[in-house]
């Protein structure tokens, strides 16, 4: 799944533990995820092409999406250096209605907890040593005052950008960190050439992940219909192993390296022994 789509899969795993309907022994563990972007700039055969749309370029993408994340990486450092080649990697631990994902965030190392016995977040800001904390129930209340959000009456109406994805089978199968995936070819919601591998082999995954859209829908976007990417995956009922996106700019691969179901300790999801604890109100009425 992209960055925006697994933002949005993190954002509705936690609503569905919040409705508090998720069993806890659906699915304890971590889940690890490696993004790479490529520079389109380090592959020969994309230098001379502009038009990301154009069957030309798409072709050459579906000829280096053949080749496995390793093997791209490779070939960008050869061709042009490790300044061609970014990384980023983040890991979700889940246990019952405990949640946390760690990741960089601009350059530090953070992690965000969710305790839903005790209604509250957690963002844990290492390299400073301090601990944001906040009720669920006020978070889209104190996010509003911090950004300083207009009233809904005073926000424009915007025209809705066109829904762009589509994807179909591509009749072929292989095997990544030991699930049998399918790949499914196509453009994502912004018109990029991509390709999605999807298992359906960890049904505890693929069911929280339905679910999960079904609540983020019914609690958020009430009315709307669910969009192609969400009537996607409810058909296939399928989880996104990796993902290949080709843009005039790079090539984006987002995957995931581990799935482990395993037992996660409670330290996970405590504050740190000498950290400081700061309320979202504090941190808000200190901007202000």
């Amino acid at each position: 799944m992209n960055h925006l789509t697994k933002i949005k899969f993190f954002i509705m795993l936690i609503v569905f533990m919040i409705s508090g309907t998720i069993p806890a022994e659906d699915f304890q563990g971590k889940i690890v995820y490696e993004d790479l972007s490529l520079m389109a700039e380090a592959f020969p055969s994309l230098r001379e092409l502009e038009d990301f749309q154009s069957p030309e370029y798409r072709e050459a993408m579906k000829e280096l999406f053949a080749k496995s994340p390793e093997e791209l990486r490779k070939i960008a450092v050869k061709n042009s250096g490790k300044d061609y080649v970014e990384t980023e990697n983040s890991t979700i631990y889940i246990k019952g209605y405990l949640y946390r994902v760690d990741e960089m965030n601009e350059g530090e190392n953070q992690s965000i907890i969710y305790d839903l016995k005790s209604n509250s977040m957690k963002i844990i800001r290492w390299d400073e040593k301090t601990v944001l904390t906040a009720p669920l129930n006020e978070l889209d209340e104190n996010l509003e005052q911090m950004l300083e959000l207009p009233p809904e009456d005073m926000v424009m109406d915007t025209p809705l950008e066109e829904d762009l994805f589509s994807m179909e089978p591509a009749n072929q199968k292989t095997t990544i960190i030991g699930y049998e995936c399918e790949l499914y070819v196509g453009t994502n919601s912004e018109g990029e050439y991509t390709h999605i591998w999807l298992t359906d082999q960890n049904q505890k995954l693929v069911n929280a992940y339905l679910r999960i859209m079904n609540i983020i829908r019914d609690d958020f976007d009430s009315g709307q219909e669910p969009d192609s990417e969400d009537k996607f995956f409810t058909e296939k009922k399928g989880f996104e192993i990796r993902r290949y996106t080709g843009s005039s700019f790079s090539i984006d691969i987002e995957q995931v390296k581990e799935i482990s179901e395993e037992t996660v300790p409670d330290k996970l999801f405590k504050t740190p022994a000498g950290f400081v604890e700061i309320s979202l109100q504090e941190m808000i009425e200190q901007e202000m």
